[in-house]
């Protein structure tokens, strides 16, 4: 149990030191913004490939869960069995669900904003 938190502070403390990287780089709004967008590119795929990852394991675990159900239908309840194809269905397709969304903001692998910048004036 430890670990696992050990690795959820973890998680959460990369974010933070690309910020920190980040603003120390950035020369003004407009360049911050587009290294932010730039360097959150790499965990959205991560991101994508882990809930992938993960929607396969939940498809097994539903599928052995059916089988199962099906020789011992006392010990295993239909509910169960939904939420594990729900939560395999929902992580499968949230990699398309990112992409439509990076898509309908204008950003694409070729250019994430690095070379936008704001000017005043």
């Amino acid at each position: 149990m430890k670990q696992l938190k050990n690795l959820y502070v973890a998680m959460a403390a990369v974010p933070a030191l690309v910020m920190t990287a980040t603003m120390a780089s950035a020369q003004g709004l407009g360049d911050l913004a587009g290294a932010v967008t730039e360097n959150a590119a790499p965990f959205i795929d991560m991101i994508m490939i882990l809930a992938f990852i993960g929607g396969v394991f939940f498809a097994i675990s539903a599928m052995l869960k059916m089988k199962d159900a099906k020789e011992n239908p006392r010990d295993n309840s239909t509910g169960t069995i939904a939420l594990n194809w729900v939560a395999a269905i929902f992580l499968i397709f949230l990699g398309s669900g990112i992409l439509m969304v990076r898509d309908s903001l204008g950003l694409d692998d070729t250019d994430l904003g690095a070379n936008q910048s704001v000017t005043y004036g």
